[in-house]
């Protein structure tokens, strides 16, 4: 159990939740130094057989499977894996791929030909096991409903508890999308009981709801028949979900759940003035948009996307 958590990441292949914006930022070339340096062989030859099988992960199972070693090294655990990927993420400075480079190394030093060859595919984000996010949310759910019991109808058959299960952990996982929430929780809870303890919360961004384009009014028109609709305006912007906790520091997130709250801090400075007392926490999904203030007109799109993603004044 305690390493689900790590191999769910790993399967996912990622090192922690998208808002939190941790990135490996690791280039082919450094790459395809490590191989070269952890299993002697010349980095030419890494370059070419890279060049063509178009595949890291062979090139590093096959050079790490010709290569003799005197002792054999201690096995790599999930939890190590995943902690050593943080820290290659983690680095920083002017010596940082050197640092991650040198970690790469000794994950393949200690590695078995078959999981050379899967670090490297992890590393490059391409791991290539057809695992899509619902499969994995599926699967917990089936593993908490058949290992730990419990199903609030005691008269549904297995079939009907694992449908049930699978519904619940979708639906949490839809209201706050973080592993690091629910998979501690479906190790220690029944089934039913998560959602009370894992759902919707300021500073982690759930997915937004998107417009999807018709052929015309008259195809909205023929949807909606007879019930009533409400219209909004489309805004040439940027998606942006503002969440404000409750020790008063702003997030902002993009339509994908990545980190944006450096690339606005013009926004962040008008909450103080906005919000009003009593307020301690709050969930906007707002549409962000380039304004003239002189001109009081709203400005393409194409103005706010090349603003910095960082560092913005």
């Amino acid at each position: 159990p305690d390493d689900l958590l790590s191999t769910v990441y790993l399967c996912t292949n990622q090192v922690s939740p998208a808002h939190v914006g941790i990135e490996l930022g690791i280039g082919d070339a450094t790459l395809v130094k490590a191989i070269s340096m952890a299993t002697g062989k010349k980095e030419s030859a890494v370059k070419a057989q890279y060049d063509e099988t178009g595949d890291l992960g062979i090139v590093a199972a096959q050079a790490r499977g010709r290569q003799k070693t005197m002792f054999k090294p201690k096995p790599l655990t999930v939890r190590k894996v995943l902690s050593t990927f943080r820290e290659i993420a983690s680095a920083e400075g002017s010596k940082s791929q050197d640092r991650k480079k040198n970690l790469i190394i000794q994950l393949l030093a200690a590695a078995s030909e078959n999981e050379a060859g899967y670090l490297m595919r992890a590393l490059q984000g391409k791991l290539r096991i057809g695992l899509a996010e619902q499969t994995v949310l599926v699967s917990l759910a089936h593993a908490t409903v058949l290992q730990r019991g419990g199903i609030l109808d005691g008269n549904m058959n297995v079939a009907e508890k694992l449908e049930e299960a699978s519904r619940i952990v979708k639906g949490v996982y839809s209201e706050c999308p973080s592993y690091d929430d629910l998979v501690p929780a479906l190790l220690s809870l029944k089934i039913e009981e998560v959602p009370s303890k894992v759902h919707f919360k300021p500073g982690v961004p759930i997915k937004p709801m998107l417009a999807k384009p018709t052929n015309g009014v008259s195809e909205v028109l023929d949807k909606f028949a007879d019930q009533p609709f409400t219209c909004e305006y489309k805004y040439d912007g940027e998606r942006a979900q503002i969440h404000v906790l409750e020790d008063g520091s702003v997030k902002i997130y993009s339509r994908n759940s990545e980190n944006n709250t450096e690339k606005y801090p013009d926004i962040i400075a008008m909450f103080p003035k906005v919000l009003n007392n009593g307020v301690k926490s709050i969930v906007l999904d707002a549409e962000a948009v380039a304004y003239d203030p002189e001109a009081k007109k709203i400005l393409p799109f194409q103005v706010l996307s090349t603003r910095a993603r960082k560092a913005v004044t």
